[in-house]
């Protein structure tokens, strides 16, 4: 305690430590964000053919359900190899499950617009983006604090209203049990 000093600073990082650190993360998330989006542009391009090519007819097939539990089986089978597996055979099982979850998402196309997928998808990719964006640029360790207190306050309220100030709960009347 004798050693506490109210006027020390935080210890200074190099800056080129700083710099190789952020480049360092600013390059694996690049290439994390670029198969991701490639992921997803496969998946919706599987999912346009499967549409223009097979029309309604796969929704009356049989077969319209092993395209749709496919995935998951791909995923369970993932799951239980993910350690033995070596990087090329992750990176082609992830693109054959982004080639799946097109197909397995082409049924949309015959309930929904294009028009009305294509809106949503590029709202989505949207709201992803900056979200993102606010992630990456935010402190570590930063909370939402009008959102806890929120919710806080809020529990606070309801706990008090049922069980009372000691946790006992009173009823109203004889009516509310």
């Amino acid at each position: 305690m004798s050693d506490y000093d109210r006027n020390t600073t935080a210890p200074e990082i190099p800056a080129t430590g700083a710099v190789a650190i952020d480049a360092g993360l600013r390059e694996y998330m690049l290439r994390v964000y670029n198969y991701m989006a490639a992921g997803v542009g496969l998946t919706g391009v599987a999912a346009f053919l499967t549409y223009q090519f097979t029309g309604p007819e796969l929704l009356q097939s049989p077969l319209m359900w092993v395209l749709i539990l496919a995935p998951l089986g791909l995923v369970f089978f993932i799951s239980a190899r993910i350690n033995t597996l070596s990087v090329q055979t992750a990176r082609g099982l992830f693109f054959l499950y982004a080639v799946l979850v097109g197909i397995s998402l082409s049924t949309i196309f015959h309930i929904y617009t294009e028009s009305s997928i294509t809106r949503v998808f590029f709202i989505s990719a949207t709201a992803f983006g900056a979200l993102s964006l606010w992630g990456y640029h935010r402190e570590p360790g930063q909370s939402f604090p009008e959102i806890e207190r929120a919710g806080l306050d809020d529990f606070h309220h309801r706990r008090r209203r049922l069980c009372g100030p000691h946790g006992v709960r009173y009823p109203a009347d004889k009516g509310d049990v």
